[in-house]
């Protein structure tokens, strides 16, 4: 069951083919199907609460904003097409994603997907990617539940350097995205991946 279900992660996926990568995955076994259905429903919640997931992760977690298309502010479930600003820890600036692709599947094996990518600054008019990693990376946020077993994770892929921006934005965005390839990105996703399934039937 659960080479079955790394398998199926692994198509909804975009391929790795340049820059780094990581798998940032938990699994739960519940006790039975009542109890995996009430803790997937507050798994989903969770994930999709983008404000809150400073708040799953802890203190030293970058903060999120969900924002609409517009870089309005929005308190609400996500929508393809949304934009996320994030503040990492003792960074003054701002990186930014549109979620990409959002699949909900409620029947049968139960799955949410949901995509990211680097984008711009909705606030400026320069057509620069306002974030350490250039437009063809991927965050990939990945629910699933199969039988009494949920599977939550974060999938980078093709993390590579943003280059394309003005010439103290490239020096910043070396500086971080160092940081990430070296694992701090992994241990961010793993804190907030622990925090989203810190929930109790």
């Amino acid at each position: 069951m659960v080479e079955t279900a790394k398998r199926t992660i692994m198509l909804e996926i975009p391929r790795q083919q340049f820059g780094g990568c990581h798998d940032t995955e938990t699994k739960q076994i519940f006790d039975s199907e009542k109890e995996s259905e009430i803790a997937f429903s507050r798994i989903k919640e969770r994930l999709f609460s983008i404000n809150r997931w400073k708040e799953f992760s802890g203190f030293m977690s970058a903060e999120f904003v969900h924002m609409d298309s517009l870089g309005n502010r929005v308190d609400r479930t996500p929508l393809q097409g949304d934009l996320v600003r994030i503040q990492l820890p003792l960074v003054s600036n701002f990186d930014w994603v549109e979620i990409t692709r959002l699949s909900i599947n409620d029947f049968g094996n139960t799955s949410v997907i949901m995509s990211c990518r680097p984008c711009e600054d909705p606030n400026t008019i320069n057509s620069h990617i306002a974030h350490f990693y250039c437009k063809n990376a991927t965050s990939n946020f990945i629910l699933e539940k199969h039988g009494n077993e949920i599977c939550v994770g974060v999938f980078g892929r093709n993390e590579a350097i943003n280059y394309d921006a003005p010439f103290w934005s490239k020096i910043r965005n070396f500086l971080i995205a160092i940081g990430g390839l070296a694992g701090i990105a992994k241990l961010q996703w793993y804190f907030l991946v622990k925090g989203l399934t810190d929930v109790h039937p």
